[in-house]
């Protein structure tokens, strides 16, 4: 059993404060702001790859609102190779283009489990990031390059 000082200590290792400045030309909102957040919170996340190679963690929180928002007739997903790990996109955002299939856009990675699907750990992102991009393939449209993911 901890003592009321060692879970104080523990609650207090596991936060952090940041200082956060915003300046957007709004009076309301702009300024100064101290956020805090638990380490747990930033324990499992999901990443955000776009075919032009930019990426973006985001938490896992966020990736279960954008799986929400694709679910149904929207939603297409595919394994990365043979890694856990399971891009989802956009379906109206696919096409087909001679005989194969592509999407060009920003894709949610996450993992897949055999209890379902997780976030991402801080040492899974740089894996799951690679084996996004192992996917990536250019085509040529109307004489412009273009990297894009062939769905298989």
């Amino acid at each position: 059993m901890k003592t009321k000082a060692e879970e104080t200590m523990i609650t207090k290792e596991a936060t952090k404060k940041t200082l956060e400045v915003a300046i957007n030309l709004d009076p309301l909102t702009d300024g100064i702001a101290i956020i805090t957040k638990k380490d747990e919170d930033r324990r499992k996340g999901a990443l955000v790859v776009g075919t032009n190679g930019d990426s973006k963690v985001i938490s896992e929180k966020d990736g279960i609102a954008i799986m929400e928002q694709l679910y149904d007739d929207n939603i297409l997903g595919e394994q990365l190779g043979k890694s856990p790990y399971l891009a989802v996109m956009n379906k109206k955002k696919s096409f087909t283009l001679g005989e194969h299939r592509y999407f060009i856009g920003s894709a949610l990675v996450i993992k897949y489990t055999e209890d379902g699907l997780d976030g991402l750990d801080c040492d899974e992102l740089p894996k799951a990031l690679i084996e996004f991009k192992s996917r990536l393939v250019t085509i040529r449209i109307e004489g412009q390059d273009y990297a894009a993911f062939e769905v298989a």
